[in-house]
This record gives structure tokens, C-alpha cells and sequence, in this order.
């Protein structure tokens, strides 16, 4: 096939898959009415063509010859059409699977943003009380740690001198309750 013949037929299915959504025909029924024209336009030009010819034929057996040809010359071209209808409907089955495989996809991926929506507020609010929860604990941190200061005259930089401290004041104090057991 030339590059010329290939646009065309790519051009002529176009036109024939617009015509059968335009007009809601399966690619069968398509299919059967292109046949049945076929048939219909080759058996006219077959008629046309012996008509012309039986002027020209002048005995039975030239007539049969004749008739014998253009029979072959109709079931080639028939068979011919019948093959590339069949290629066309097997491109536009081809192309209704990928269309359909698309909308599944493109369905899939609109209930993951839908549930991604319905769910946003929900880690949003989540994220806020988490927020809150941490600002109330800094703050305690930071009251304990000013307690601590303030309690023991020691400057506290981070957690660990804190902890370090904490545990000086209360090996300090079970030292004073045993002094005090003792005296008892």
C-alpha cells in the first residue's frame, strides 16, 4: 500500500466509525449494510457489464467464459471488502477496549480524589488537636523546667541536665528520709 492509499483508508474508517456513532449502528449491522451494498453495487455493475458484453458475445460457451470471470472477478472483490470491513471492525473493538480501560482508570482515580477530599478535614482536624496536644506539653516542659530552676538554683540548657537534676534532688531527698529514719 502507497502512503496515499493508507491516508485514505485511515480517512474512510474515520468517516465510517463518525457515521455509525452518529447513528448508534453496531460495527454487525454496519458491517451487513456495507455487505449487502457491496453485493448490491458489484451484482448492478456485474449486470451492466454482461449487458454490454452480450452484444459482443456470440455463442453460449463465450457467454458462460464470460460470466465464469466476472463471478470470480465479483467474489475477489467481495471477499476483498469483506476483509477490510472486518479489519475496521476489529480496530474499533480495539479502540472501544482502550476507551474502556481509560474510564475505568479515570473512574479509579476520581474515588481516590474523592475519598482524598472526604478524608482531608478529617487529618486536617486531627492535625490541629495533635498541634495543640504538643503546644500543651511544651508548656508543661517548660513550667517543669522552670520549677526545677527555680527549686534547685541550677540552670537547665536541655532534657538531659533536667533528668540529671531530677534524679540529684530525689537521691537528695530518699538520702534525707533514711538520715531521718535513722535518728528516729
Amino acid at each position: 500500500m502507497d502512503e496515499l492509499e493508507v491516508q485514505f483508508n485511515g480517512l474512510y474508517m474515520a468517516k465510517v466509525l463518525a457515521k455509525l456513532r452518529e447513528n448508534n449502528e453496531t460495527p454487525e449491522a454496519a458491517a451487513i449494510a456495507l455487505q449487502n451494498d457491496v453485493q448490491e453495487l458489484v451484482t448492478k455493475q456485474a449486470k451492466q457489464n454482461l449487458l454490454d458484453r452480450l452484444a459482443q458475445v456470440e455463442t453460449m460457451e463465450a457467454l458462460q467464459t464470460v460470466a465464469g470471470e466476472k463471478k470470480a472477478q465479483v467474489q475477489a472483490e467481495f471477499d476483498q471488502e469483506k476483509r477490510e470491513l472486518q479489519a475496521a471492525v476489529r480496530e474499533r473493538e480495539n479502540a472501544l477496549e482502550l476507551l474502556e480501560r481509560l474510564a475505568e482508570e479515570v473512574e479509579k482515580e476520581k474515588h481516590k480524589a474523592l475519598e482524598h477530599a472526604r478524608t482531608q478535614d478529617a487529618h486536617e482536624s486531627e492535625l490541629a488537636q495533635l498541634n495543640e496536644v504538643w503546644k500543651e506539653i511544651q508548656k508543661r516542659n517548660a513550667h517543669r523546667k522552670a520549677a526545677v530552676q527555680v527549686a534547685t538554683g541550677v540552670m537547665i540548657t536541655d532534657e538531659e541536665d533536667c533528668n540529671r537534676v531530677l534524679d540529684q534532688q530525689t537521691q537528695s531527698i530518699q538520702e534525707m528520709h533514711h538520715k531521718q529514719k535513722q535518728h528516729e
